[in-house]
């Protein structure tokens, strides 16, 4: 059996093959032998050490270039060529301490891939006006290895620029030098030709041949003109629990649509943003409208006006309301444009009232008495007699309960024709029930006289003078 011969050498039992890419790993990779004069493999050498470097070319060789044999072969499994051109006929040198080296058979390496870069991010552009330009923002491109003109294209309503404040259409061309094109400021705006709200999420592209496109995110608000003038608010029919409002447009400067905001016990806080939509519930009644963000709820948000451009109902009795209204104009999506000033008013919503009609002028009547022959509202009258039998009328508005009538010490109160079975001595309360927030005419009649045993007394209230009141109460008035 013949057995191979002192190490003296290295050799190739595998070539290397030309990457599919510049940068990429070699198709097939190198493996070195270590050999005797002969060149036979030693086998039983396990220790030298095979470094690999480029021979010919200007290229860069990467992957791990040292392998220890095993066996006597150097297998490398990870080589890689890079070079900022094409390379034809690259080789690679082996090299092993105390042996002669070799060198690769030639392979070549492509060309680098065009390459394209961009630096930086665009913020929201926000609202602009249609037929306007917003402020200029920037971003950075560059290339390299390009074989063609580096295109950057706007998408439809933005515009970029080489020059700030100038310059500006929906593309521009950048010519590489030597295949690279270096960092470049692009200039861009935002310039909507028409009111048609959010752009959503777009685009500029930044392109050529043969290169992966990098897009550069752009994205911002095209809103209607802005209204110049405000109408005038006031109100029609104040109930307990709505109120009818009024709008009187401006002449001229106003918009074609308007948004109505109310708010119990104080000045809505709630302002519509442009370019944005109302959210929520939009309702005329007021507890049904979603509370905006700052306070106040929605009740309108249309284009009418005139009286009674809307009756708010879901109201709080006896509750002071503000009202405030925004002009805007809009074209299609979120294109609002709101006027900043608003048409301003407040009201209060009514409550149950009552009422009385008597010679005692008020629901908290004076009654008196001064001495015997007193000429108070009850005449004269000598105790222990009597004094004279005044009636009055009860009613009221918008009742949610019966009406209370408190007479105090010293008189007599009768709810029927007077007779002396019907007056009944004070403190005494009659009630009086509503019926559909009224007293009902026939039961509305209080009747009422001073009592002659009491005036005639030492004790309070006494011989006299003496006054008192008549008190009348109901729920919430």
């Amino acid at each position: 059996m013949l057995t191979a011969g002192v190490a003296t050498k290295i050799g190739l039992t595998q070539q290397p093959a030309a990457p599919s890419g510049n940068g990429l790993a070699l198709a097939t990779q190198p493996i070195v032998a270590v050999q005797d004069q002969y060149g036979n493999t030693v086998t039983t050498n396990n220790s030298a050490s095979v470094a690999a470097a480029v021979g010919s070319g200007t290229w860069t060789l990467g992957g791990t270039s040292s392998v220890t044999a095993s066996g006597g072969l150097a297998t490398f499994t990870n080589l890689t060529a890079t070079s900022v051109s094409s390379v034809t006929g690259a080789t690679i040198g082996f090299t092993s301490s105390g042996l002669t080296g070799a060198t690769s058979g030639t392979f070549n390496i492509p060309a680098p891939a065009p390459t394209i870069a961009t630096s930086g991010t665009l913020s929201d552009f926000g609202t602009v006006v249609a037929g306007s330009t917003s402020t200029e923002q920037t971003y950075t491109v560059s290339g390299t290895t390009l074989s063609a003109n580096l295109v950057v294209t706007a998408p439809t309503d933005f515009q970029v620029s080489l020059t700030t404040g100038t310059g500006f259409g929906s593309s521009v061309s950048i010519t590489p030098v030597s295949g690279s094109v270096s960092a470049t400021t692009i200039y861009v705006r935002y310039a909507p030709a028409s009111s048609t709200g959010a752009s959503g999420s777009l685009n500029i592209t930044n392109a050529s041949t043969g290169a992966t496109t990098q897009n550069v995110a752009v994205s911002g608000t095209a809103v209607d003109t802005e209204p110049t003038a405000t109408g005038t608010l006031s109100f029609g029919t104040i109930a307990n629990t709505s109120i009818v409002l009024n709008y009187t447009p401006a002449s001229s400067g106003g918009g074609t649509n308007r948004v109505i905001v109310a708010y119990a016990g104080s000045a809505p806080g709630f302002v519509p943003a442009d370019g944005t939509a109302i959210s929520g519930t939009v309702s005329t009644v007021y507890t049904t409208a979603t509370n905006q963000t700052g306070n106040g709820h929605v009740v309108y948000n249309s284009t009418g006006s005139g009286n009674g451009v809307v009756t708010v109902t879901g109201l709080t009795t006896n509750t002071q309301y503000y009202f405030a209204v925004y002009e805007y104009n809009i074209g299609t999506g979120t294109s609002q444009n709101y006027y900043a000033t608003a048409a301003t008013a407040n009201t209060s919503t009514t409550g149950p009232v009552i009422a009385d009609t008597l010679p005692i002028t008020s629901t908290n009547s004076i009654l008196g008495w001064s001495g015997g022959a007193g000429t108070g509202n009850f005449g004269s009258f000598a105790p222990p007699s009597n004094g004279t039998i005044k009636k009055f009328m009860v009613g009221g508005s918008l009742l949610t309960a019966s009406v209370v009538v408190n007479v105090p010490v010293g008189f007599k109160i009768s709810t029927t024709i007077p007779g002396s079975s019907g007056f009944s001595s004070g403190p005494t309360t009659k009630s009086y029930t509503e019926t559909g927030g009224t007293i009902p005419a026939g039961s509305d009649t209080v009747y009422i006289h001073a009592d002659g045993a009491v005036a005639s007394g030492t004790a309070a209230p006494g011989y006299g003078p003496y006054t008192a009141n008549i008190t009348l109460t109901s729920t919430g008035a």
